[in-house]
């Protein structure tokens, strides 16, 4: 009987000693979940290993089509090459000379060796983890590193997915400054279309902050939410057999029914960015896409020319239809960190990107980025941080740091849409931030 009791104290401390540790763990993971998911990094295959390929389908699985191109593994080679599949519509990158994107010097470049990454993984291992196709990071201006992965190159030009609405917001806010919108203005005013819709009584404001409140559900793997139909109408994938409901675009969007009062609460719709592409066109009297090239794409110096997705009626997707190299990307980003001046010239007002970088309320933005966040003009915004953000699904990542003069662009092809991946990449970010940040200072 003594035997059997010692040994059940001893079985007793064991299960404590291992629920103590599970709960260490799990609390370990919540506090610094950047660390615990580093175990989950699992790189997909390459294209070139799947064996996909463009073309006539063979009945061997491999064929990357309309139907497929934004479901894991198909999009690791079609996410380069979009315009094979979708109607697009071209943005040129003009005739002026190429703006140069400067190396820093070998000093700055070895600091790379120092980055402070989760579980001591390195940049390689948590670039290929995360499916990126093509990274590029710099410090004022001039570039730290750039890397090519899954058979990108540089003259490839990568679907940026979300990313492309915080372009949408800064020419809305270009507009506003012209006096051609007012942010109090009622949407349904600027495109009557929209009358009757959730989008009526909302306010410019409104759409570029997130903050219209409609019935929507952007679930993306659910084949009959909201976000799906949007993908459908847009052109972005066909319909499924027998299920079209709308011929375009905005079609659907005038479709689309309020929710609650406006103007209280994130609520994060791909749906409000193609509005204020609509907007955008009313108002400027030309379409999205040959605004975006005017005001800004012909004026960065770009290397290549772009193009957008567009649906059928050509009407470009301007919430991420945006096609584009990784140094041109980079271009448009170092144009927003350098308060909008760039190849010599004030491309966006100043006092634009000055308004931006104050951020919203943090009050009307879930936490997840931080107790201090908030969202402005279609940017994630971390005023105390002095961090803006550009998120695209499938890992499409656009980083500005303001202390340190880092400017990150990343294009993955990552078989989930939204997943814990992402907190690696922002892991990745902050470990540059504060390793550059110290030479910044001191210059």
């Amino acid at each position: 009987m003594v035997y059997h009791s010692r040994w059940k104290r001893h079985i007793g401390w064991i299960l404590l000693a291992l629920l103590v540790a599970i709960l260490s763990l799990f609390i370990w993971a919540y506090q610094k979940p950047e660390h615990f998911i580093g175990f989950l990094l699992n790189a997909s295959p390459t294209a070139a290993a799947q064996k996909l390929y463009l073309g006539e389908d063979q009945q061997d699985g491999k064929a990357v089509t309309w139907d497929n191109w934004m479901q894991a593994p198909f999009n690791r080679l079609a996410f380069r090459q979009v315009a094979h599949f979708l109607n697009t519509v071209p943005v040129s990158r003009g005739n002026s000379p190429t703006s140069p994107l400067e190396q820093v010097s070998l000093k700055e470049i070895k600091r790379i060796d120092t980055l402070e990454l989760p579980n001591n993984l390195s940049l390689d291992s948590i670039l290929k983890g995360t499916d990126t196709d093509a990274f590029i990071a710099l410090k004022d201006g001039k570039v730290l590193v750039e890397q090519y992965f899954n058979g990108q190159r540089p003259e490839s030009k990568h679907i940026m997915m979300s990313v492309t609405k915080s372009f949408t917001g800064i020419i809305t806010e270009m507009m506003i400054l012209e006096g051609l919108l007012a942010e109090t203005e009622l949407i349904g005013d600027v495109v009557p279309e929209l009358q009757g819709t959730a989008f009526a009584d909302a306010t410019i404001r409104n759409a570029l902050d997130m903050e219209v409140s409609m019935v929507f559900d952007e679930t993306y793997d659910d084949p009959n939410s909201d976000i799906s139909r949007f993908i459908y109408a847009s052109g972005l994938m066909p319909w499924p057999r027998g299920q079209a409901e709308f011929d375009s675009l905005y079609d659907f969007l005038a479709s689309l029914r309020k929710l609650d009062a406006h103007g209280h609460e994130f609520q994060y719709t791909t749906a409000t960015t193609e509005v204020l592409g609509w907007v955008i066109t009313k108002r400027g009297g030309k379409p999205f896409q040959q605004q975006f090239e005017e005001r800004l794409f012909r004026r960065i110096g770009a290397e290549y020319n772009a193009y957008f997705a567009a649906d059928t009626q050509n009407v470009a997707v301007a919430g991420g239809g945006l096609n584009v190299t990784l140094r041109d990307m980079a271009r448009l980003v170092l144009l927003v960190a350098n308060d909008g001046f760039w190849n010599g010239q004030q491309i966006v007002p100043k006092a634009i990107i000055q308004k931006i970088k104050q951020g919203g309320d943090p009050s009307h933005f879930p936490d997840f980025l931080g107790e201090t966040a908030s969202y402005k003009s279609q940017w994630y915004v971390d005023a105390s941080q002095g961090t803006l953000r550009a998120l695209g699904i499938n890992g499409q990542e656009v980083f500005i740091d303001a202390a340190s003069g880092i400017v990150i662009v990343q294009q993955s092809s990552h078989p989930d849409a939204v997943g814990l991946y992402s907190l690696l990449s922002w892991a990745l970010q902050d470990a540059f931030a504060s390793t550059y940040s110290q030479t910044h200072s001191s210059e």
